[in-house]
């Protein structure tokens, strides 16, 4: 009997589906005259499931087959070749036993690295952009590549549609109107499109352009704050290289408060990191509505924080505003420093004292503080001769207003608080 038909012998049925390896193992020795061990080394090489290359690898081996100094490709092309066999396209042989060589096996294998499956053509135009334990984003672009994203939306879905699951399908899909191949063009053409992969099986959605996100889940428009919360490492990876956040819009907003956003970053809504841990605040920080930290473990305010609407710091360890600028309201503890309330004040609002009290009296009129009567308009040229004696006045408080905290005296303590409630009245 000759190796070929050792071989043939040894890729019979019966012989493969043996049970045990070391059965098989002990019958390769005995056959081509190789030590046990031997045997059991090259059957680390083969990377099938069931070992079904090892007689052929074996017998390369018992002739002398010069290939061995090269176990890693020997892997990798027998790899290759368990993908290429189901392959139309596939020129080369798809009987192990035809190839002579390792070299032979490696070059033909070689040769076929540009063939590719339906499923793998189809999947293409998929990159994987970003990880986070078990969770994927797969970035999609390119108006030829909207058949990959019909085949995320119908193909390995997590939490499908129960509709689709009663259709009995192997592989059921999602409701997105992108599994239609009109949607799916037209949602391309607009921008890139992301997938989320959980478990690597279909898990969200996500169109920045249009600011969609979707799930799996058979209510169309039930994608929520915790499940921001739980993709948004990924977001962060792909969306955060710039701190341009009008992307976020839309479903989009619910990754604004689930994640660190950069410096720079320019938010034009809301910000609500009320009740979160572990959230961190970036500098230059800018929001053209209110930003809420209402009960959050943020203990600190970063330089250059700007902020239009209300700040809301109730609950929070924070006891310094540093540099910020609020445009409304602070909502405070009554623990927090007044000394801090009123350099705000003085930060904030005094800078535009002067033309508030100008144009104030010249257009308004204004009420004398000691006889409470109320005095018509003046001139412009009036109230602005009148503006340097409240300026020496302002000057005069400036220092003590830092220190009020501190100040023993009841009298000089409420004399300073009055005049800069005073100060807050006249310029809110």
């Amino acid at each position: 009997m000759n190796a070929s038909d050792i071989v043939n012998e040894l890729l019979d049925d019966s012989l493969v589906g043996l049970p045990l390896l070391e059965d098989r193992i002990s019958l390769l020795a005995d056959k081509f005259n190789i030590t046990i061990e031997k045997v059991q080394e090259i059957a680390a090489l083969d990377p099938s499931r069931n070992k079904k290359f090892l007689p052929w690898l074996a017998a390369r081996w018992a002739g002398q087959d010069q290939g061995f100094s090269a176990p890693q490709e020997i892997t990798q092309a027998l790899q290759q070749l368990e993908r290429l066999v189901k392959l139309p396209a596939f020129s080369g042989s798809k009987d192990i036993q035809a190839y002579q060589s390792i070299e032979e096996l490696i070059s033909t294998v070689k040769a076929a690295e540009g063939l590719k499956s339906s499923k793998e053509k189809m999947l293409a135009g998929a990159k994987v952009v970003a990880t986070a334990g078990n969770l994927k984003l797969v970035k999609i672009e390119g108006d030829n590549n909207f058949q990959t994203l019909i085949w995320y939306s119908t193909h390995n879905v997590l939490n499908p549609p129960a509709a689709q699951d009663q259709q009995g399908r192997e592989e059921s899909q999602t409701n997105w109107c992108v599994r239609f191949p009109d949607h799916a063009k037209n949602h391309i053409s607009q921008g890139p499109f992301y997938i989320v992969l959980k478990d690597n099986k279909t898990y969200l959605a996500i169109h920045p352009s249009s600011g969609q996100v979707r799930n799996t889940d058979q209510q169309k428009f039930t994608f929520n704050g915790a499940q921001a919360n739980e993709v948004a490492p990924l977001v962060s990876q792909e969306f955060l290289a710039s701190a341009d956040m009008k992307q976020f819009r839309g479903d989009m907003k619910h990754f604004i408060s689930a994640m660190d956003l950069p410096d720079g970053a320019v938010i034009d809504d809301n910000l609500d990191y009320s009740k979160t841990k572990g959230r961190k605040i970036p500098t230059n920080l800018t929001v053209n509505g209110s930003l809420n930290l209402e009960g959050s473990d943020i203990s600190e305010i970063p330089t250059g924080l700007k902020v239009k609407g209300d700040l809301n710091i109730k609950g929070t360890p924070i006891k310094w505003l540093s540099d910020c600028v609020i445009g409304s309201r602070l909502f405070r503890d009554d623990s927090f420093p007044l000394s801090e309330v009123y350099m705000l004040v003085w930060r904030v609002k005094l800078p535009q004292m002067k033309e508030n009290f100008i144009v104030t009296r010249s257009t308004k009129g204004y009420k004398n503080r000691e006889t409470g009567q109320l005095m018509p308009p003046t001139s412009r040229e009036e109230a602005e001769a009148a503006w340097p004696k409240m300026q020496d006045e302002l000057q005069r408080y400036y220092a003590s207003l830092a220190n009020v905290d501190q100040i023993q005296d009841p009298d000089r303590k409420k004399k300073i608080q009055d005049f800069a409630q005073r100060a807050i009245n006249e310029i809110s």
